[in-house]
């Protein structure tokens, strides 16, 4: 059975957890362990050096040995715990507590090395019984002649103690990490229910659906932005599928008219009663025809290309003067014919960076929408301008000009303001300024409808400021 990725995340999410919670406890174990060990021993030392003190003090050498304040050596120290003493001469051992677990041989080992240099030192041993002691010896100057005093006791009860601190430990994080893993367990659930959300709803869309959203409530983290972003892009998806269906049937449309017409020209000059003069006309209409598809078809192939990112434009220097003169050049003629008045403004120099084939293509779609949409005896201007290090082609006509309302579907594909701005003789595919403003995408500009002073539509392709070099590359 293939189990869902979002529950093989979540176990891979709790086995992370409770690896992270273990490697806690664990170094939190080993210091807390430390810690009561070197307490332990530390009280355990503490309490031997103050016994050993204590009987320093008090120690007095008689004939018949070495006595404390007159009496027995005390065998408890001021924690509670009984220790064993004894005194070491230089002859050997002199007395020692009743019921001395080491041997004389091993306390005068260990006390030879005190009686030689002076200097106390701790020892851990074992006695013959195996038991672990700590063994404290000083060196005795209050009395003459020097001897070494021996105060050890058994630690088999810090270690039985500390063992008690082991065990505890150990239940206790065993305690933490299960109870660390169950949390972590919901929590990862808890937070993976929203991308199975997302997976189950991935899943069941179509192009029918994508109007469905991710309705949960999440926090404002990441995975609030996840669930933003994976709407953002339903609704991006959306706006994309409709205006696609819209695309096909606009352009199904656009088709169905000229071979429609081409169509009902071919069956007239099927009936065979057409005259020579009827053919050449039916022919002409065909060629009309079938230059608006050719028309058509190229500006498709062309945003087409664009869309796919392999229109890749070809960069280089263009004078701004010389260029926009051979633009208003090639159709002067048509404006005259047109009834228009084509007016030029532009710099005497200038340098524009930019491909001067989708450029011109730009500039003589909106020069053809100007001239189709002036009235007779009217204006259109084509200008050039420079505005700090950007680059603006302005094309203006004294149309009628695009109402407010549909000033925002003009760049759409087959979009057109028909009832402002109709077709006219000069013919029009609706796709004029979706290719401009493609175009000029393409090449880093933008192309917008201005608000301008001249009655009409005003456009502007506007080229923006080249990149500053690096200074890395200007170094040296």
């Amino acid at each position: 059975m293939k189990i869902p990725k979002f529950r093989t995340t979540r176990a891979r999410l709790t086995l992370l957890a409770v690896g992270v919670l273990a490697i806690a406890a664990l170094l939190a174990d080993a210091g807390l362990y430390s810690v009561a060990v070197i307490s332990n021993a530390s009280a355990s030392d503490a309490a031997l050096k103050r016994q050993a003190d204590l009987i320093s003090s008090g120690l007095r050498l008689t004939g018949q040995g070495a006595t404390y304040l007159g009496g027995d050596l005390p065998i408890q120290a001021d924690d509670g715990l009984a220790t064993d003493v004894a005194v070491i001469g230089d002859s050997g051992l002199i007395t020692s507590t009743v019921g001395m677990p080491l041997r004389s041989a091993t306390l005068e080992a260990l006390a030879a090395p005190v009686l030689r240099t002076g200097r106390a030192i701790w020892v851990d041993i074992a006695d013959a019984n195996h038991i672990q002691r700590r063994v404290y010896l000083t060196l005795v100057r209050t009395v003459d002649p020097h001897v070494a005093l021996v105060v050890e006791r058994s630690v088999e009860s810090q270690n039985a103690s500390l063992g008690w601190t082991r065990l505890l430990l150990a239940t206790l994080s065993i305690l933490f990490v299960s109870m660390g893993g169950l949390v972590a367990y919901w929590q990862a659930g808890r937070v993976l229910r929203p991308v199975r959300d997302i997976a189950a709803l991935a899943q069941s869309l179509s192009e029918r659906n994508l109007h469905r959203r991710v309705d949960i409530s999440v926090p404002e983290d990441e995975l609030g932005e996840l669930v933003k972003t994976f709407n953002a892009m339903l609704g991006r998806l959306e706006v994309s599928f409709e205006t696609m269906s819209r695309f096909i049937a606009d352009a199904s449309h656009e088709f169905r008219g000229p071979l429609t017409q081409m169509r009902s020209e071919i069956e007239l000059a099927k009936d065979g009663s057409s005259t020579n003069e009827e053919l050449r006309g039916t022919l002409a209409v065909l060629e009309a025809e079938i230059g608006h598809l050719s028309d058509m078809v190229d500006k498709l192939l062309l945003m087409a290309r664009a869309d796919a990112g392999v229109l890749r434009p070809a960069r280089r220097e263009l004078d701004v003067a010389d260029f926009i003169h051979e633009v208003a050049a090639r159709w002067t003629a048509v404006a005259q014919r047109a009834d228009v008045n084509l007016e030029v403004e532009a710099p005497d120099s200038g340098i524009l960076i930019a491909d001067a084939t989708l450029t011109r293509r730009v500039l003589d779609n909106l020069v053809e929408n100007a001239i189709r949409h002036s009235p007779g005896r009217g204006n259109v201007w084509l200008l050039a301008k420079h505005q700090g290090d950007s680059w603006i082609f302005e094309v203006a006509d004294q149309g009628t000009g695009i109402p407010p309302a549909q000033r925002t579907a003009i760049f759409d594909r087959f979009g057109r303001a028909d009832n402002a701005r109709t077709r006219t003789g000069l013919g029009g595919t609706g796709l004029g300024l979706a290719v401009s403003l493609t175009l000029a995408r393409v090449q880093g500009a933008d192309l917008v409808l201005i608000e301008g002073s001249r009655r009409g539509a005003v456009f502007q392709l506007r080229f923006p400021a080249p990149p500053a070099p690096n200074g890395d590359h200007l170094a040296g």
